[in-house]
């Protein structure tokens, strides 16, 4: 599945919406599923092991269900964000403002001023997660001695595309 991107040009700039590839909320809804019942199971094995009386028959569910909601919540985080997350960034004159979006509630916001942005690239990411080795391309720059990646939801055609347009005067200034 293919990322949708979508490229504005407003007054003052350009405007960049990255959006992961469609997956159905069904996917998510089910990933979730899929935790609360493995919570309420490791429930039932631990009063199955421990047995039963008044302070298992409270405490122990009562304390998994929590666990297991905490895990649902953080195991669905990736799951939302493919749903219906996306990533702005908003060029303009003085700076690139680059936010994370899931929802309406904006997770992170970082600007960056056009002075100081050197080096703009197109580079592959290269990582091994669960003993599976991973590669995708994203874009990054130099800024104050950071190095700073977004748009590694695009194709390597769509990241030239954007190096070579919109983001054409960050890339060839600076030093290579």
């Amino acid at each position: 599945m293919r990322t949708r991107l979508a490229v504005f040009n407003t007054e003052t700039g350009s405007q960049l919406i990255i959006r992961p590839p469609i997956r159905p909320l069904t996917f998510s809804l089910l990933g979730i599923a899929v935790m609360a019942l493995a919570g309420f199971a490791l429930t039932a094995a631990v009063i199955a092991i421990v047995g039963r009386d008044p302070f298992t028959d409270r405490l122990f569910p009562g304390l998994l269900s929590v666990a297991s909601m905490a895990l649902a919540i953080y195991f669905a985080f990736p799951l939302l964000w493919r749903a219906i997350g996306k990533e702005v960034i908003d060029i303009g004159p003085t700076n690139i403002r680059i936010t994370e979006i899931v929802g309406s509630r904006q997770l992170r916001q970082q600007t960056y001023d056009s002075g100081r942005i050197r080096n703009m690239r197109l580079e592959k990411v290269k990582y091994v997660a669960k003993g599976h080795p991973f590669s995708h391309d994203a874009i990054f720059f130099d800024c104050d001695g950071h190095v700073v990646t977004f748009a590694w939801r695009l194709s390597r055609q769509e990241a030239r595309g954007l190096l070579e347009g919109p983001l054409g005067r960050f890339a060839e200034e600076g030093p290579r």
